[in-house]
């Protein structure tokens, strides 16, 4: 029984990761290259909004609030619509199609 819950979430790891590739390749067509940049810094790299804002040269002039804050707010909001935007259109299906010219 271990044996095929471990051949499970392997075969499930290699699908996730597949479909999120697809989700990516459709994401840098329709963001724009600092959207992207924001995007792959935040969800790729995964680094903190504090390191993202300081990598692409957010600053704050809200005295008390960290650099950047509502600039990575407003993107992390428009990445979701982004995205939700894309399954929505082309269905949450084409994420598992295996033929890459949909």
């Amino acid at each position: 029984m271990h044996e095929l819950d471990g051949g499970m979430d392997s075969f499930l790891g290699n699908d996730m990761e597949a479909a999120a590739g697809k989700l990516v390749v459709e994401l840098k067509q329709t963001l724009n290259a600092r959207q992207f940049q924001a995007f792959d810094l935040l969800y790729i790299q995964n680094l903190t909004d504090e390191e993202v804002a300081k990598e692409m040269g957010f600053k704050s002039t809200e005295t008390g609030r960290k650099a950047g804050y509502k600039q990575i707010k407003n993107l992390k909001k428009l990445l979701k619509e982004k995205a939700a935007k894309i399954l929505k259109n082309k269905g949450i299906t084409f994420l598992g199609d295996s033929d890459e010219s949909k």
